[in-house]
């Protein structure tokens, strides 16, 4: 979805669509480095007709950047501009650790990851992106999968995400975890951003192994 953002010096009487948007305070003019002046920002739709303005937080600019005095700036941010940010991979965790594993054994995976903030810009405005994880997918690399599941799993003894090799051999773990994401607009709310991405972890190498049990002799 795209906005329309616009921003008026931030002084009482200032509004967009109305009021005198050209008036200077005391406030506008300080705080701010030199040269710049506070403004509010507010958004609307970008389809809505008329427009339905929103305040959408306040920074300090330059007169005549984009949007301001008066001026309309369209500001979107796609699923696919989502995706060319570097979201950080999950980290995945595979237990028993050491790479070596038993078939006909539970093999447990969990992942770790949180929700991140990545600042950028889209013409010229400070945008701020909040990506949260919202899923998991384990491939255990037998054919055996685990999701995708908001569940990122947890240490042993807890088997929630465990998985069964059942023939010897070596096999590649590997965690996608799905993100999805929140913009915001020089310090205004955050606006969700539609579809989602995915990032892939390095995979984890293991081994099956087979094991038997055999009766021995006490040792006296």
């Amino acid at each position: 979805m795209q906005y329309v953002y616009t921003y008026v010096p931030a002084c009482t009487g200032n509004t967009p669509g109305g009021g005198a948007i050209d008036n200077l305070c005391a406030v506008a003019s300080r705080g701010c480095p030199d040269g710049l002046l506070r403004y509010w920002g507010y958004r609307s739709v970008a389809t809505a007709e008329p427009r339905v303005w929103q305040r959408a937080g306040q920074s300090c600019m330059a007169s005549g950047a984009p949007g301001v005095d008066g001026a309309e700036l369209v500001i979107g941010f796609t699923v696919e501009d989502f995706r060319r940010l570097p979201l950080p991979p999950a980290t995945s965790v595979v237990e028993p650790p050491g790479g070596d594993v038993l078939i006909n054994i539970e093999t447990n995976a969990y992942a770790t990851a949180s929700t991140t903030t990545i600042p950028t810009d889209v013409l010229g405005q400070p945008v701020t992106v909040r990506a949260t994880p919202v899923a998991y997918t384990w491939d255990f690399g037998d054919g055996g999968t685990v999701g995708p599941t908001s569940d990122p799993g947890a240490p042993y003894p807890s088997l929630r995400n465990a998985h069964v090799y059942t023939v010897p051999g070596d096999y590649a773990i590997t965690l996608t975890t799905t993100y999805a994401g929140e913009f915001s607009v020089a310090g205004g709310p955050y606006l969700p951003i539609d579809g989602t991405a995915e990032v892939a972890s390095p995979a984890q190498a293991v081994t099956a192994h087979s094991a038997t049990s055999e009766l021995v002799a006490a040792s006296l």
